[in-house]
């Protein structure tokens, strides 16, 4: 992959109020609907820990405006509360780039927690 960019500080992760993030991934200049239909497909056959996907696997789509693709993931409160939490959810944050990059997705990925309030 070639570089992954913080929207938010990732130091902060365990003060954000929730756990719910985007990774989006920047499309290479070959994209194809296949490439995209293969990432729903490992996505689907992955098995996560703590994450899951609130909208489905199935609602993830290239954003041509932005030439990229958005996978929105959380962890429930009562997850979040888990000892190990933090483990498990870099874990499958892992499991979502590495099923993402298997199906070409390897460019720039943009990293944002959705209720990160800069101070």
């Amino acid at each position: 992959m070639a570089g992954i960019n913080y929207l938010f500080s990732p130091d902060e992760i365990e003060i954000l109020p929730t756990w719910r993030f985007f990774l989006h991934f920047i499309a290479p200049e070959t994209y194809t609907e296949d490439m995209l239909l293969a990432a729903k497909e490992n996505l689907n056959s992955a098995d996560f820990s703590i994450i899951n996907f609130p909208f489905g696997i199935d609602e993830i789509a290239y954003d041509e405006n932005n030439n990229s693709v958005s996978v929105p993931y959380q962890v429930e409160d009562e997850d979040r509360s888990k000892s190990n939490s933090l483990e498990l959810y870099e874990s499958d944050v892992w499991k979502i780039m590495g099923n993402m990059a298997a199906a070409g997705f390897e460019a720039d990925i943009y990293y944002e927690a959705i209720d990160w309030q800069d101070k």
